[in-house]
């Protein structure tokens, strides 16, 4: 996320308008699987039951632009309605199965960030699945974890999907969000490059404890729109979090409902790629609490990212029969 706009992260004035509507309470998801921990890193505790996931299929990871991953099948749930004659297919995924990190798909981030400093150990495959962002304090420094397709694999519009278990503890900012480093080009709005935020979720504690956000950057952040939300539920268990960028807007959806759409600033015409981060930022997001007072280690869940492009329903994908 771009440094400009740290210091205009949800403004109290706004914040305060919200808290008015919440007064909901949550409980903790139960588990039934062992976590697997890498070195020195302690155990957030139990992996919480995911159903049947299921696993890679033998997709080559050296993707391009729009390429169709023919023969893969997967469980999924929602796409949105295509356009007449269109269906979606898919063109990404990691089911984040096995237990290292694809590095054909992504890369893992290493060292400073905000507050934070990214380190491989916060970011951990169980074998189950199941990917882990984890948040951990060593002699005073605050670890967290991301990946990003930079440089490796990136797409113009699209729908782009992720099922998430946010995290527990305040005091750092989960997200899942496309970037282009033409952001900064300046006078033709979000059309030369954008940051998409598909969600971002600082909020584990009340007033905002069923908030996550959406937001959309251009011109080098001096254009923002946002979409602050209260979603019932949201602290416990899996969600869908997807974003369908289309030729007239960006169409935001939480399991498989819309729940905002937006044109500000004009529909993005580049390629972006993908970024699952997570961020600590001391003395600014205020709304997500003191990470000194958060109990750590803490985590995110990630099952898997998807994403799907239109394509004419006449014509079949390559290597694969109708």
């Amino acid at each position: 996320m771009t440094l400009a706009r740290a210091a205009r992260r949800f403004p109290v004035v706004a914040a305060a308008a919200l808290a008015a509507a919440l007064g909901c309470s949550t409980s903790s998801v139960g588990s039934d699987a062992d976590a697997i921990d890498p070195p020195d890193v302690p155990s957030v505790g139990d992996v919480p039951a995911t159903g049947d996931v299921p696993g890679d299929v033998g997709v080559d990871p050296g993707y391009g632009y729009q390429q169709d991953v023919a023969g893969v099948e997967v469980e999924q749930a929602f796409l949105p309605e295509p356009p007449t004659g269109k269906e979606w297919r898919m063109v990404f995924h990691d089911e984040f199965d096995g237990t290292s990190i694809d590095t054909a798909r992504w890369h893992v981030s290493q060292g400073k960030g905000r507050t934070n400093v990214y380190d491989p150990r916060a970011v951990v495959l169980d074998g189950n699945g199941i990917l882990h962002m984890r948040v951990f304090a060593e002699d005073g420094t605050y670890y967290t974890g991301g990946l990003d397709t930079s440089g490796i694999w990136q797409k113009t519009k699209g729908y782009f999907e992720t099922r998430v278990q946010f995290q527990k503890q305040g005091g750092h900012w989960t997200a899942f969000w496309l970037y282009s480093n033409g952001i900064c080009a300046m006078g033709n709005g979000g059309k030369d490059g954008a940051e998409l935020d598909i969600f971002e979720r600082p909020w584990t504690l009340d007033p905002f404890k069923e908030f996550t956000q959406r937001t959309i950057h251009w011109d080098c952040d001096d254009g923002k729109t946002e979409d602050p939300q209260e979603i019932p539920g949201i602290s416990e268990g899996f969600h869908t979090m997807g974003m369908w960028w289309s030729d007239d807007a960006y169409i935001f959806y939480t399991d498989g409902k819309e729940i905002w759409r937006s044109s500000d600033g004009g529909i993005c015409e580049t390629p972006e790629y993908m970024l699952l981060t997570d961020e600590i930022q001391d003395n600014l997001w205020f709304e997500a609490g003191a990470i000194e007072d958060a109990t750590l280690p803490d985590e995110w869940l990630v099952d898997y990212v998807r994403v799907y492009d239109l394509f004419d329903a006449s014509t079949s994908p390559a290597g694969s029969p109708r």
